[in-house]
């Protein structure tokens, strides 16, 4: 099972040709065995502040692109489980609070983390793939 990072959401919907090869291939693979992919409800947020901070462009209302993400994707609920993994979650990964949850949920729902971010790959806390 996977779960998709933030850009990996937009390129996915917006620039598939950004995604790498073997995330593709995951990503085609899991719709063809009919699994439904996930990103956690922050990938919204992400999504919806970086339009409002004008660091991403939509050709639609942003209510409607995340309405989009939301009917082809499972939002993996944000519990006290996770939040308390994430705060405890090795200095490698940084301080953004949304990687640090998106790693979370990735080792407490057993998903690979799809992810172009370096930072995570390195970190080496959860299965990541790209």
């Amino acid at each position: 099972m996977i779960l998709l990072d933030t850009h990996v959401l937009v390129w996915a919907m917006l620039s598939p040709e950004m995604l790498s090869g073997r995330a593709r291939e995951a990503i085609v693979q899991a719709r063809m065995a009919g699994e439904r992919l996930r990103c956690s409800p922050l990938s919204l947020y992400e999504i919806a502040r970086a339009v409002g901070r004008k660091k991403l462009r939509l050709n639609t209302a942003v209510e409607e692109f995340l309405a989009e993400i939301e009917s082809r994707v499972e939002l993996v609920p944000v519990t006290a489980r996770i939040a308390a993994c994430a705060a405890d979650l090795p200095e490698e990964l940084g301080n953004d609070p949304v990687d640090r949850m998106l790693v979370a949920t990735a080792m407490e729902g057993d998903y690979t983390l799809v992810s172009y971010d370096e930072r995570i790959r390195r970190a080496g806390a959860c299965k990541v793939l790209w």
